[in-house]
Parts: C-alpha cells; sequence; structure tokens
C-alpha cells in the first residue's frame, strides 16, 4: 500500500477515489464499506497520514455522513476513520480538526444508548482522544451531547 502514497498527487487521487465512491449515491453498501476499511486502514502508513492530514476537511466531512448509515458495518467504519484521527491529534494538535469531529459526532449523541458495542467503544474513545487535555473540546462534548 505504501507504494501508492509515495507520491502526493498518486496519494491524493486514490484519496478522492475512495472519497467519490462513499459520496456516490448509486453506489452500493459494500462498495462504500471497502472505502471506508480503505480509509481506516490508510492510517498504517507515514505517508498516507501525511495525504489524509492534508485533505482531513473533505475526508471528515464525508465520513461523517455514513455515521447515521442504516447498516452497524459502515457506521463502525466511520467510527473507527474519526478514531483513527483522533490518535493522530494526540500526537499532533490539530484544534479545528478536532472542532470538525466533535461536532460531525454530535449526529450520533441522540443515537448513542442504540449503538453496537463496538461502535460504542469506538465512539468513547474516539470523543475520549479528542477532549484529552483540551479545556474548549470539552466544553464542545458537554454541549454537544457527547459526553
Amino acid at each position: 500500500m505504501s507504494h501508492h502514497f509515495k507520491k502526493f498527487e498518486d496519494g491524493t487521487s486514490r484519496v478522492y477515489n475512495m472519497i467519490g465512491v462513499i459520496q456516490n449515491k448509486q453506489a452500493g453498501d459494500p462498495a462504500k464499506m471497502l472505502a471506508l476499511r480503505c480509509l481506516v486502514n490508510m492510517f498504517k502508513d507515514q505517508s498516507a497520514i501525511f495525504i489524509l492530514n492534508g485533505k482531513r476537511e473533505l475526508v471528515v466531512q464525508t465520513v461523517c455522513g455514513m455515521l447515521t448509515h442504516a447498516k452497524a458495518n459502515i457506521r463502525e467504519s466511520a467510527i473507527t476513520v474519526l478514531l483513527n484521527f483522533s490518535i493522530q491529534f494526540l500526537m499532533k494538535d490539530d484544534p479545528e480538526g478536532r472542532t470538525q469531529i466533535l461536532s460531525g459526532l454530535s449526529a450520533l449523541s441522540a443515537q448513542k444508548a442504540t449503538l453496537d458495542e463496538q461502535s460504542k467503544k469506538r465512539f468513547e474513545a474516539c470523543v475520549t482522544n479528542l477532549i484529552f487535555k483540551n479545556s474548549e473540546g470539552k466544553d464542545l462534548a458537554s454541549t454537544l451531547g457527547l459526553l
């Protein structure tokens, strides 16, 4: 996989391809699931992480649209992408990214109790990472009903 992300332009086009599948209303659920899992797996390679961070706003916006999907596997994959971003933010702070993800997760605040066990654990870990040593993030999470 890392070979495909060595050149920024090649990696960026691959991210856009995956985003395109997720945004395509005619794409089937298996295709969307595969695209989300590919995004999740990109966090295993530093070159890919660099590209994801560069396109974070688009990726997070697109992935947040899948948080309320009818299928639990797709919701779980979407939450995992956001969880991976939250882990990156622990290493390199991104206040704008934290705010964007917390706002996106607010779509799940009302459904928190009905989430499957894996999604609930990932959701809680993501929120915990995003508010870690961050009073502004904690206030926002509290306001959005995430805590």
